[in-house]
């Protein structure tokens, strides 16, 4: 396949001040400024847009650009705009700006610009074909990922604005057979009322505006090119040639042979000293730029306020592996983090789980394991859901037990009062119940088919069904609540990744019979979506979004202030990948993406559980094999050794009560000692194609899954530290994998790269390369570093007060 000129689908021009940009053309316009600022005024609004920086201009609006003493640029690129427009009064752009500042992905778009930029003036000759178009795609990616927004169409839009928009219309479809009817229909106007306000505006009616064009182009043509006076009519859009004559005659004087002969090519000279000069003073502005990307953060110390890290959740899984020694003994590499709040564990009341002794059951198993937990100084986080076979039996040896309703609500009593008087109250009413159904996916595929339905002797249940599952939940709490009132029991399984379920789901059925749970459990699984690509990957792409997790979940919270009582939110699972063993699961993405959802959801959920925490837990039997990295969605190999996940919650664990600053890739806490805790990271999401992929990626190039910003440059300004603190010891740990072979490190990783940084005493600077930096002395109680963060890494300073 030959490829077009990619610089086809980008038009770059330089901005005149004083000028006006008419953007009714359908290309994304990026207005991007390298020196000065500058003034964009439309019937809307006035932005001022200073360098370095840029601005994504609306469509369809005129924009007048005016200042002094500018270096800007109008980046214009093609693209279907007219692609999943809105309905009901709303409509899909592109905005944003770099205005606010301290935003990743507007130093990526500037990024970008600038690279565009020097390609265009600059390198034009050498850049090559594929280079251009991973530059125009890299923007278009990120402006589809970042600044598409839903906006209201503006109906009441002036009505100048409109004449300026057919202007611009007919400026560029003069060839075409326009007809003053069209023109209404397609901008929403009467036929009487546009040429009267047409000519009104323009000082000249529609068809003599439409003709100066076709002129004006007939006139460029005769004179530029030798084509035939009669091609060139007809390419204006004169349909007869007699006519066309007529009027050129009439506007001339002579005819368009005799125009032709007495008019020569206008030559047009650039200065070859002025064209040299602006692409050095571009060059070096290009440069200055890439120096001064160095985003300083101030912080003041007295600044901070007090913070609630979300507690973490541990799901280990099946109740029957706590009996198992190879769980139990993984568990206690996670006793250190006092971060983990619950242990999350499912199937107490499993046939594996529960004998059976003549017609009474016994619940010493589940006695058993759930000790294992609270003996480690977690909090059971239990997760009822119904039994295996509900609708059948349940075979231990010789004995045979069919679950009614009934005998479902006594055993469920049964236990609870066991656990009640085993543990004790104070005990039991911290514990969790979360009372949920099995997913869709295991109705889908048949998966312990039978588990949905309850026979009673009042009443039937079906799980499947909506209404009869918040009954069911409202009997399974009133039974808890009869064994202790203080139980918090709570409703879960609510998937983040239908919307349409909050609105027409159990949640609906719950605003309808008036019940207050006293928790929701969110998970973020995409089990509704185990439909396989034919790379054998599960389609999940649009669970890959960087903020997804973060924007479903402000889309539920509003559902729920506007119809329940909204109480405790705890995200029990989350994860990118399904169930399905992926080298996703492996990587060191997986370390950052739990360290970028847990940092960025933290204001919204009390606790948050990653999904699992051992491959040797995952109930896919093939997990059980011995091979040691193989994408099983633990944080623990199924023999114990960590993976990358399993880190992120080391550097979590360090964060004191007090937050002193944080943003997009930073979190600043100090702890009652006044030690300071610094986590910078550049989390890099996956590009969605991976999932989609009819090629399976190579395992050493996983750098062409992401999208990689560019690395941070940063200035970290410490100020009003202790009076009584004159010196600093930076211990620095580090989670780095840039290269593409993440797998790999992995592989070799059994701790994190800890290490002290070089002795520098009586130090005389105020800015420290973090590189560097060991003993740090203050001055005037201020201390300054600079900190290089690169994509995929995280890295955590802790600065200990020495005396």
């Amino acid at each position: 396949m030959k490829l077009v000129n990619p610089w086809e689908n980008i038009a770059i021009q330089q901005i005149k001040p004083g000028s006006t940009i008419h953007n009714f053309d359908g290309k994304v316009h990026i207005l991007y400024v390298l020196r000065g600022s500058i003034e964009v005024e439309s019937d809307e609004e006035s932005v001022k847009v200073e360098s370095p920086g840029f601005y994504i201009l609306p469509r369809s609006e005129s924009f007048h650009l005016t200042s002094t003493q500018t270096l800007s640029y109008d980046i214009a690129l093609y693209y279907n705009y007219d692609k999943n427009q809105g309905d009901n009064g709303y409509q899909f752009e592109f905005r944003g700006d770099s205005r606010k500042g301290g935003n990743s992905s507007d130093e990526e778009m500037s990024h970008l610009a600038n690279k565009l930029l020097s390609g265009f003036y600059l390198e034009k000759s050498s850049i090559s074909d594929v280079e251009v178009f991973n530059l125009y795609f890299s923007i278009l990616s990120l402006l589809e990922r970042k600044y598409y927004k839903e906006v209201p169409i503006r109906s009441n839009k002036s009505m100048r604005s409109r004449i300026e928009e057919i202007k611009f219309y007919l400026g560029n479809n003069f060839e075409k057979d326009i007809k003053l009817k069209d023109i209404a229909k397609k901008f929403y106007v009467s036929e009487q009322y546009l040429s009267r306000t047409f000519s009104e505006i323009v000082g000249q009616s529609l068809s003599d505006y439409l003709l100066e064009h076709r002129m004006r182009n007939v006139e460029r043509q005769l004179v530029e090119t030798n084509d035939p006076v009669t091609s060139i009519g007809y390419e204006a859009g004169f349909t007869n040639i007699n006519s066309f004559n007529r009027l050129f005659k009439k506007r001339h004087g002579i005819s368009p042979s005799t125009f032709r002969k007495t008019k020569t090519p206008i030559q047009v000279k650039v200065s070859t000293r002025t064209q040299e000069s602006n692409q050095k003073e571009l060059e070096a502005i290009l440069q200055q730029v890439d120096q001064e990307k160095k985003r300083k953060v101030q912080i003041d110390i007295h600044n901070s306020e007090e913070i609630r890290i979300s507690s973490a959740i541990l799901n280990v899984g099946q109740a029957s592996k706590l009996l198992m020694t190879e769980l139990n003994d993984q568990l206690a590499a996670f006793e250190k983090y006092n971060l983990f709040e619950f242990s999350r564990v499912s199937g107490l009341l499993n046939k594996s789980m529960l004998r059976v002794d003549g017609n009474a059951p016994d619940y010493a198993l589940i006695i058993k394991a759930i000790g294992k937990l609270v003996t480690r100084g977690w909090k059971p986080f239990i997760v009822l859901n119904p039994p295996e076979d509900a609708e059948f039996v349940t075979s231990v040896g010789q004995n045979h037990r069919t679950y009614s309703w009934e005998n479902w609500l006594k055993e469920i009593e049964e236990l609870f009062r066991l656990l009640l008087n085993h543990f004790g109250k104070s005990a039991l009413i911290q514990w969790k119940i979360e009372v949920v159904r099995p997913s869709p996916w295991h109705y889908e595929t048949g998966i312990n088919h039978g588990c949905e339905r309850f026979k009673g002797k009042l009443r039937s249940y079906d799980l499947f069904l909506d209404e009869d599952f918040v009954k069911y939940y409202d009997e399974v709490r009133k039974s808890l609540k009869k064994v202790e009132p203080g139980l918090q029991v709570g409703i879960g399984g609510i998937g983040l990744e239908d919307k349409e379920s909050h609105r027409y789901g159990f949640l609906a059925n719950l605003v309808h019979d008036g019940i207050a749970p006293d928790f929701y459990g969110i998970s973020a699984l995409p089990y509704s979506q185990k439909n396989s690509t034919s790379n054998g990957k599960s389609a999940i792409v649009k669970s890959a979004k960087e903020n997804y997790i973060l924007m479903m979940t402000q889309s539920l919270i509003t559902y729920l202030e506007d119809n329940l009582n909204v109480s405790d939110l705890y995200l029990t699972e989350f994860n990118i990948t399904s169930s399905s063993l992926d080298q996703l699961n492996d990587m060191a993405f997986k370390g950052l993406y739990i360290f970028h959802h847990h940092l960025g959801l933290t204001d919204f959920y009390k606790g948050i559980g990653y999904w699992l925490v051992s491959d040797f837990a995952y109930p896919n039997e093939n997990a059980g094999e011995t091979i040691e990295f193989r994408g099983g969605p633990g944080l623990l190999t199924v023999s114990g050794i960590p993976k990358i996940g399993y880190y992120a919650y080391e550097f979590l664990n360090k964060l004191g009560k007090t937050l002193l600053f944080r943003d997009a890739s930073l979190f600043i806490t100090k702890n009652e000692d006044e030690n300071i805790t610094i986590l910078a990271y550049l989390y890099a999401p996956v590009d969605p194609s991976y999932f989609s992929s009819f090629e399976k990626y190579d395992m050493n190039s996983n750098k062409l899954i992401f999208h990689n910003p560019v690395s941070k440059n940063m200035i970290l300004q410490l100020s009003k530290l202790p009076a009584d603190c004159r010196n600093y010891r930076a211990v620095v740990k580090k989670m780095s994998f840039n290269d593409g072979n993440a797998l790999d490190e992995a592989l070799k990783m059994t701790s994190l790269n800890s290490f002290d940084m070089e002795t520098i005493d009586y130090l005389k600077v105020r800015s420290i390369p973090i590189t560097y930096m060991r003993h740090i002395q203050t001055r005037g109680g201020t201390l300054e570093m600079d900190i290089k963060i690169e994509p995929q890494q995280i890295l955590c300073i802790t600065l200990e007060r020495m005396y």
